[in-house]
């Protein structure tokens, strides 16, 4: 597959630190979208960027990651770490 020019435009923004660009290279490589191969690991590194710099979408899908231990390794308790900053407000 060769990534489409909207993808490397996208990867490119991400590179640079941009958090919504970040995550959506996570979905992207999640579900094989934009001329990029399906990748667990990739999707799962792109979603980690953007959750440190607090982007809650990714910290949310970071959260699943961990949950099902896709393109991590599963566990509960960085899941509970992912998710609860935003949404348990503890």
């Amino acid at each position: 597959m060769v990534p489409s020019e909207v993808a490397k435009h996208t990867r490119r923004a991400a590179e640079g630190g941009d958090a919504t660009a970040q995550v959506t290279l996570g979905w992207w490589y999640r579900q094989g979208l934009e001329g990029l191969v399906q990748d667990d690991v990739k999707a799962a590194a792109w979603f980690r960027k953007a959750a440190d710099l607090g982007f809650a979408n990714a910290q949310c899908q970071l959260a699943v990651c961990y949950c099902t231990g896709q393109g991590v390794a599963q566990s509960v308790a960085l899941a509970v770490k992912w998710v609860k900053p935003k949404y348990l407000n503890l």
